[in-house]
């Protein structure tokens, strides 16, 4: 396999730094699109969460990405405790029990994770695509994942055609309204704006699409 088309232990724990360092700094955007349908305070749960798993990172040396990961999800809620802290913590959980055990990351494992963790804040959330939240990105981008991966494309391809399809989902969302969570209460007011939740995913994919690229 090339370099990239698999990741060992000590590149994904690299990987997810990346990550995390994405969405601290997207803090302020992630504010901005959150007060336009919410409570303005999305960067603030991102940042909290993002950087206690940050910090927790050394002391998983030695795990398996599962564990990592699930952990990481944990981590997550508790030094962000609010509705998305319990679905990223849900989606990281869920992503985790695919790779438990497995020492290196690679498209088709990555594209069962990326559907595990979708049905599991399905399954916690009780939102469905099309309800204006992250699914509305992270669900195309299993789609694409899955489909790269029946494809036999390399991963470095699959991640950014799943970051398209990702990107393609935040825009669909713009027209639609809220149909739950917080943002449900203020339905009318969502129409027009981009999804805060499914902005997430795009950085997230993003930080990924960079790493493997």
């Amino acid at each position: 396999m090339r370099v990239r088309d698999s990741l060992d232990v000590k590149q994904f724990v690299q990987m997810m730094e990346q990550v995390l360092d994405s969405l601290v700094a997207s803090a302020e955007e992630l504010n901005r699109l959150d007060a336009a349908v919410g409570d303005g305070d999305l960067g603030i749960t991102m940042t909290l969460g993002s950087k206690a798993v940050r910090g927790g990172l050394p002391a998983l040396e030695g795990q398996d990405i599962g564990a990592i990961l699930a952990k990481s999800g944990m981590a997550f809620n508790t030094a962000a405790p609010s509705t998305m802290g319990a679905l990223i913590a849900i989606g990281a959980m869920r992503a985790g029990k695919e790779a438990k055990g497995t020492p290196r990351l690679d498209l088709p494992l990555l594209a069962k994770m990326a559907r595990a963790a979708e049905q599991g804040i399905m399954e916690k959330g009780g939102a469905q695509r099309g309800d204006k939240t992250l699914l509305d990105a992270l669900g195309p981008a299993a789609d694409s994942l899955e489909a790269s991966s029946g494809a036999g494309k390399t991963l470095k391809d699959a991640v950014a055609d799943s970051l398209a399809a990702a990107r393609a989902g935040v825009e669909a969302t713009i027209p639609l309204k809220a149909k739950s969570g917080r943002a449900a209460w203020i339905t009318e007011r969502t129409a027009g704006q981009p999804d805060p939740g499914a902005t997430v995913i795009v950085r997230i994919w993003e930080a990924m699409a960079d790493f493997v690229g």
